[in-house]
């Protein structure tokens, strides 16, 4: 008999939440969680990876096609290899997209950004169909494959990126001091459990 009622923000907003005791416990990422404030339990440390389609790959590496995917699946990939490809990306507030722009920022990479938008699971769906490359968290390894499943024609590729921090530490995280009911303390502990699934999705 407890309601659980669930937002979706960014994880600055979150903590606000917290700040301002709209929220009693959040999902967000580590970076933004101060543990003087904050009451924190680690949940997965996400790796960022690259995903591109076989058209894709055949259309801008054809001299090397298709030889470069076992490539790429053993050694990893260079960002700087392909700077000639179209990107969409998250929007700049984001965590994947602020180590992107850091990343190709210190290396000298301009990454073509064709279109911006916060739902990965577009950003898929518009890899799927040849638009542009996408990048995706660990947690969303589950919706890559299960695409690859469905619909094996419009493979998309996971490559690991080779160089570079792209990780996300997600964790949870309450008011430092909040007592919180039985109840609370079972959905964190469900929490936990559900996301340290996500590791046996690593392609690596």
């Amino acid at each position: 008999e407890v309601d659980l009622d669930v937002r979706y923000a960014t994880s600055a907003e979150l903590a606000e939440g917290i700040r301002k005791n709209e929220l009693d416990i959040v999902i967000l990422n580590k970076t933004f969680v101060d543990p003087e404030e904050f009451e924190i339990k680690p949940l997965i440390n996400e790796k960022l990876y690259l995903i591109v389609s076989d058209n894709m790959l055949a259309h801008y590496f054809p001299e090397q096609y298709p030889e470069c995917k076992a490539r790429f699946r053993k050694e990893g990939v260079d960002l700087a290899e392909f700077q000639e490809l179209p990107f969409v990306l998250n929007t700049r507030k984001f965590k994947s997209r602020m180590l992107i722009d850091a990343y190709a920022l210190t290396h000298g990479l301009k990454l073509k950004c064709v279109r911006e938008l916060t739902q990965l699971d577009v950003h898929f769906q518009l890899t799927a169909h040849d638009y542009a490359a996408s990048f995706c968290w660990t947690m969303y390894l589950p919706t890559v494959m299960r695409m690859n499943r469905q619909d094996p024609e419009r493979h998309l590729n996971i490559f690991r990126i080779r160089e570079g921090e792209f990780s996300n530490q997600f964790v949870c995280a309450v008011q430092k001091g909040k007592m919180l009911p039985q109840y609370g303390q079972d959905l964190i502990r469900l929490v936990k459990s559900n996301c340290e699934k996500f590791c046996a999705y690593e392609p690596e």
